[in-house]
Parts: C-alpha cells; sequence; structure tokens
C-alpha cells in the first residue's frame, strides 16, 4: 500500500518543525524566557493594549483620557521594539509565520489549480500564484 495522505501530512508537520525557521523560533524563546526585562517589557505593552482596548470597547474614556493612554501605549511600543531580545524573538516569528504561509499557499494553489507554469520556486518576487 503506497503512503497515504495522512502520513504525508505528517511528514510535512515534522519537516517544518524541524526547519530552520522553527528551529530559529524555538532559540529565541528560550533566549526570552532566560529574560525577565524582556518579559516584563512585552507583559506591560499586552497590559497596556488590553486595557486600552477594554476601556474603548467599553467607552470609558474621555478624548483626553484616549490622548494619554496612547502616548503610554505608543511608549510601551517603542520599548517593546527597543528591546533586541523581544524584537529578535518577533523577527523569527515572523519568517517562520512566512515560511509557513508560503507552503500554505502552495497547498492552496495545488488544490485549485492555480500554479504558474514551471512550478513554485520559492521566491515569491515575481510570482502571481500562491498569494
Amino acid at each position: 500500500m503506497s503512503e497515504s495522505v495522512y502520513d504525508k501530512a505528517r511528514e510535512l508537520a515534522r519537516s517544518i518543525k524541524e526547519s530552520d525557521y522553527a528551529l530559529e523560533v524555538e532559540r529565541t524563546r528560550n533566549v526570552f524566557d532566560a529574560d525577565k526585562q524582556a518579559q516584563q517589557v512585552l507583559f506591560d505593552y499586552s497590559d497596556l493594549k488590553e486595557r486600552y482596548t477594554l476601556d474603548l470597547k467599553e467607552g470609558n474614556m474621555s478624548e483626553e483620557e484616549k490622548k494619554a493612554r496612547l502616548l503610554e501605549l505608543d511608549e510601551a511600543t517603542r520599548k517593546l521594539r527597543d528591546n533586541e531580545v523581544v524584537a529578535e524573538m518577533m523577527r523569527a516569528e515572523g519568517e517562520y509565520n512566512r515560511y509557513v504561509d508560503l507552503i500554505f499557499g502552495i497547498i492552496n494553489a495545488t488544490l485549485t489549480g492555480n500554479i504558474q507554469s514551471g512550478g513554485c520556486s520559492g521566491d515569491c518576487s515575481g510570482c502571481a500564484g500562491c498569494r
């Protein structure tokens, strides 16, 4: 019996999990997990953003309060971007997500028959097929 589609899906998932992109995400998350300051910066940003969104949704803020909170959120965003550990982790996660999106795009293009002639080179700069 030939290899089932389920086996091939598991193999693809293992390949993605073992990719350089996934390994870099794991490495940067381990660095983040060991850095209390980076964790605090991310926590502070997430907490401010969540509280702002909730208060905005509930209508609990005046225009002046909104402006003050947005300035506070901008400062937290700056601290987040300026923290090298957080920035490196976010960069790695972004590259990993683009990699996975490319793979799913290829699968989708294949399923829908929207494949460019000549197949996929993995370089999307001149392609209109997957995306």
